[in-house]
């Protein structure tokens, strides 16, 4: 290996070191939203529910409500307003996707921008061939690019069913739990992955 190729490949792993090493630091902040969360979304498709049988009484049906005309709007705006605090409870936590995608974000582009400079000097194989303790270079940035779209694409989910959630575009509440959880799990699981694959290239130093 000449200069040029240990000049580029201790780049590249110093800064993907930085990288795996804050994406460490995002898989508890992110596990504890999805579990915390939970409870919360739980508890708005329930309300949801309650609006959407809400919605459906007439006075025909329920002579009560033909004694009070008023009861009906008055329980649904009641509704509307536990059911708006709760999501703006739940878009003020989802910021946590938000706050560590644009983390990895910076470390994916800072990852490729070097992998673009040194590309030119650097051999094929340095970049594609594992070692004992060290996977791919060019296999870490593909993770990390995972990764980043993993959690902007869960931010952004989210935020739309929390948007739509009392639109006509919402999903109802017996999907609303569902859509909630959807892609979670992929997410934790893929960290967890791409985390012990480079465990032992974090032990090292550089």
């Amino acid at each position: 290996m000449n200069e040029s190729d240990k000049k580029g490949r201790l780049a590249l792993e110093r800064n993907l070191q930085k990288a795996f090493k804050t994406v460490h630091s995002c898989s508890t902040p992110l596990q504890t939203m999805i579990t915390d969360t939970l409870p919360i979304v739980t508890s708005v498709a329930n309300l949801i529910e309650q609006l959407e049988c809400c919605k459906s009484l007439s006075g025909g049906s329920i002579p009560l409500m033909a004694s009070f005309p008023d009861a009906k709007v008055h329980l649904t705006a009641k509704i509307e307003l536990e059911i708006t605090a709760k999501l703006e409870e739940l878009e003020r936590r989802i910021y946590t996707l938000k706050e560590k995608q644009e983390m990895v974000n910076k470390h994916y582009e800072s990852s490729a921008s070097l992998l673009q400079k040194y590309s030119s000097a650097l051999d094929f194989r340095i970049l594609t061939v594992a070692t004992p303790t060290v996977p791919p270079l060019a296999k870490m940035i593909e993770w990390l690019e995972e990764i980043n779209i993993l959690l902007n694409n869960q931010y952004l989910c989210k935020l739309h069913l929390l948007k739509t959630a009392l639109t006509d575009e919402g999903v109802g509440s017996q999907h609303f739990v569902h859509m909630w959880q959807e892609g979670g799990d992929v997410m934790l699981s893929t960290l967890k992955d791409r985390l012990t694959r480079v465990e032992l290239f974090l032990a090292e130093k550089r």
